[in-house]
C-alpha cells in the first residue's frame, strides 16, 4: 500500500457563499520504492480538498503517477482511496468513524465510485460520470499536473535547496537541535527562492487524476462540522 496522510480540517459551519480551507500536499515522486515499470501508479502525487461556493460539495483532487505519458492507464488491480472523517475541530478526541471515498478504474469503458455504502457512480474514463441521486460525480483520466511550482537547480524551490544544503555542509546544531543561519545566509536563501524569470516548472507534465464531488451530507456524521481527509492506494485482495 502506498500511502501519504494529508490531513485539513474543511469548515462546513461557514456562510454559504464562502469557500473552507484548501488541503494542499506535494511530492513529485517517492523515490525507488515506487520506481519502476508500473510502480509509478502507486505514486500519489498531490490531494487537494476545497468547498464548492455554495457550501453543499466538497471537491477532491487526487492525481498519481507524475510525468504520466500519452498512453499510460489506471491499474485495474488497484484502489484509489480518499479517507474522511468528520470532526468538531483539529483537536476532536473523538472523530467521527473514517467515511472512504474509493474509486476503481477497471478499463476506459469502466470506471466506479462509491462514497462508504450509500453512493455509487459508474461511467468510462475522460467524462463526467454521475451517481443516481446526483450526490456524488466523478471524472477520470490524464490531465495537465494542476500543481505550481518554480523549481530549478539554480532557482524556485530547487535553488533554495540547494543554498540551504550548502549552507548546512559544515554547520553543527545549536544545544536546542536547530541550525543557526546568519542574516547573508538567510538572505542568499531567500534570493535564490525569488531569483531569476519565474515559470511554472510543471507546466505541460502530465498526471493521472481522479477529480469527485461529493455533497457534504454523506461525509459529515455526529454533527460534526469539519472534515479531515487522506488518501491511499491500496491493492485489491
Amino acid at each position: 500500500m502506498s500511502w501519504k496522510m494529508w490531513a485539513t480540517a474543511l469548515s462546513f459551519g461557514i456562510a454559504a457563499n464562502v469557500a473552507g480551507p484548501t488541503a494542499q500536499a506535494s511530492d513529485r515522486g517517492d523515490g525507488a520504492a515506487v520506481t519502476g515499470t508500473g510502480k509509478e501508479k502507486l505514486d500519489i502525487v498531490d490531494l487537494f480538498a476545497w468547498m464548492d461556493p455554495t457550501g453543499n460539495n466538497v471537491f477532491f483532487v487526487l492525481t498519481l503517477n507524475p510525468n504520466a505519458p500519452v498512453g499510460t492507464l489506471f491499474d485495474p488491480n488497484l484502489l484509489y482511496v480518499i479517507h474522511t472523517s468528520a470532526r468538531s475541530g483539529l483537536n476532536d478526541a473523538a472523530p467521527a468513524a473514517d467515511i472512504p471515498i474509493i474509486c476503481r478504474v477497471q478499463s476506459t469503458a469502466r470506471a466506479e465510485c462509491w462514497v462508504g455504502r450509500s453512493t455509487y457512480a459508474v461511467g468510462g474514463t475522460e467524462r463526467v460520470n454521475f451517481s443516481p441521486d446526483q450526490k456524488l460525480s466523478f471524472y477520470a483520466g490524464r490531465r495537465n499536473d494542476p500543481y505550481f511550482a518554480y523549481d530549478t537547480p539554480a532557482n524556485g524551490v530547487g535553488g533554495m535547496m540547494a543554498s540551504i544544503r550548502t549552507t548546512l555542509a559544515g554547520k553543527t546544531r545549536m544545544a536546542n537541535g536547530c541550525y543557526q543561519f546568519s542574516t547573508a545566509e538567510r538572505d542568499a536563501a531567500r534570493n535564490a527562492l525569488t531569483g531569476g524569470t519565474r515559470v511554472d516548472s510543471y507546466a505541460g507534465r502530465n498526471v493521472m487524476g481522479l477529480m469527485l464531488s461529493v455533497n457534504k451530507s454523506l461525509l459529515l456524521a455526529q454533527g460534526k462540522t469539519n472534515l479531515a481527509v487522506w488518501a491511499t492506494i491500496n491493492n485489491r485482495m
